[in-house]
């Protein structure tokens, strides 16, 4: 819940909590009041009767809400036409609620014991609910009409007040992943300053622990670049002069090797990592692509004399072409990697609507579908170093795959294939309009 909604559902609640019990103590104090004023004028209106008892008829004919009857002894010697001929009342004296004529009354009785007369004077009680609605309705309606502007004024009063908090918000998203620039706040309120403070610390301490990881990840990375490569000439040179060493050498190499494709695959994560990856999106042609991926490790899968095939239709992206080519470069050197010799690989490009699909696949020995989704970690590999294909890897290659589709806004898929039985990646890319 925001902090508008949280703000106004309690303050509202709270004044109309508030209000309608005062409200409701007014209302339950008028009743009382109107209710004793109600009865003071059936006192006064027995008191009346009593005074002219001597004058009235047997049956007087009533155009008023009131009914009485005089009693003497057990006889009835006077009431209105709307008065029982039994007693209205059951109390030899004072009030008392009753029914009768189908509805009910409030009735008080009079005793002149002088001359034992019993006088009982009734008035409906619809009466008094009439006026009891009257009230209800008089306190009610301004309250209702006072909840509905205090809540719009106190609705556009808190959201005056958030407003800086939007702005906030609004600037901090418009930020890019790069951008370490300082906020500023024009009228800042006091409460935001120390927020604002905390943000713009944070975000440079991120700027320098971002700037010292990307420059440890490239500096190493060149920094390892010569010595292996030094490594490798000595290596050549240490065959040349002791050939009785060429097992123990060309593990050396083996290693070396292992060891320049880890530096390689590092240094090209760095540099496609979204997060300070300059990207050039242009309209690329997919196919032409493709075949310059198969062209480039045409060696590798050339050495393993395994069939590769490029399915296709003419299609175009909105991409970047290093990183599409370091994806492309990814996926196809680890299908041929994992394929056994005279393997097949399938290379296609499919369209639905406005969405492009690149698949590769293979007739290696797949993944299991629990590794689908840990495969592009970074470093991770299947059965780690002792994969049983014997394969050189450092577990970096998915994980460039998975920053490149991150970087085109697209998504990736992982199954098994159902032409080669090995492993297929497809990667669907968003229509132009969606990536932008």
């Amino acid at each position: 819940m925001s902090i508008l909604r949280f703000l106004l559902l309690m303050l509202l609640s709270i004044m109309t909590l508030v209000s309608f019990s005062a409200a409701l103590a007014s209302y339950t104090t008028s009743v009382d009041k109107s209710n004793e004023i109600f009865d003071r004028n059936l006192v006064n209106y027995a008191y009346i009767l009593k005074s002219l008892a001597s004058h009235l008829d047997i049956q007087s004919e009533n155009d008023s809400q009131y009914a009485y009857q005089i009693w003497q002894e057990n006889s009835l010697l006077t009431k209105t036409s709307n008065a029982p001929l039994e007693p209205m009342s059951k109390s030899e004296k004072g009030f008392n609620d009753e029914n009768f004529n189908s509805q009910r009354w409030r009735t008080f009785s009079l005793n002149i014991t002088d001359e034992n007369i019993r006088i009982i004077v009734a008035e409906p009680l619809s009466t008094r609910l009439e006026l009891a609605e009257e009230l209800a309705i008089t306190s009610m309606a301004p309250l209702v009409f006072a909840t509905i502007i205090l809540a719009l004024l106190i609705a556009i009063t808190i959201s005056r007040s958030l407003l800086p908090l939007k702005i906030l918000s609004r600037k901090l998203m418009r930020k890019e992943a790069d951008d370490f620039t300082a906020i500023d706040l024009p009228n800042c309120p006091a409460e935001l300053k120390p927020v604002i403070k905390t943000v713009n610390r944070l975000s440079k301490r991120v700027e320098l622990a971002f700037e010292r990881e990307k420059r440890f990840a490239s500096d190493a990375a060149h920094e390892l670049r010569t010595p292996i490569s030094l490594l490798r000439v000595n290596l050549y040179n240490l065959l040349e002069l002791h050939p009785e060493l060429e097992d123990e050498i060309n593990q050396l190499k083996m290693g070396t090797k292992r060891m320049s494709h880890v530096v390689e695959q590092i240094l090209l994560l760095n540099r496609t990592h979204p997060d300070h990856f300059k990207a050039n999106f242009t309209q690329l042609n997919v196919t032409q692509l493709c075949q310059r991926s198969v062209a480039e490790n045409y060696d590798l899968i050339s050495e393993k004399s395994q069939n590769i095939e490029l399915e296709h239709l003419p299609s175009t992206i909105e991409g970047d072409e290093f990183a599409i080519m370091s994806m492309l470069n990814n996926l196809i050197s680890n299908a041929s990697k994992y394929t056994p010799e005279n393997g097949d690989i399938l290379v296609s490009i499919t369209t639905t609507g406005e969405q492009l699909s690149l698949i590769v696949e293979d007739s290696g020995p797949g993944i299991d579908e629990k590794e689908y989704d840990r495969v592009l970690d970074r470093f991770y590999r299947v059965h780690g170093d002792q994969h049983p294909s014997g394969i050189i890897g450092c577990g970096l290659g998915m994980a460039i795959v998975a920053q490149v589709v991150n970087l085109h806004y697209a998504k990736i898929r992982l199954d098994r294939s159902q032409k080669l039985g090995g492993l297929l990646v497809a990667v669907e890319f968003p229509s132009y309009g969606e990536q932008l």
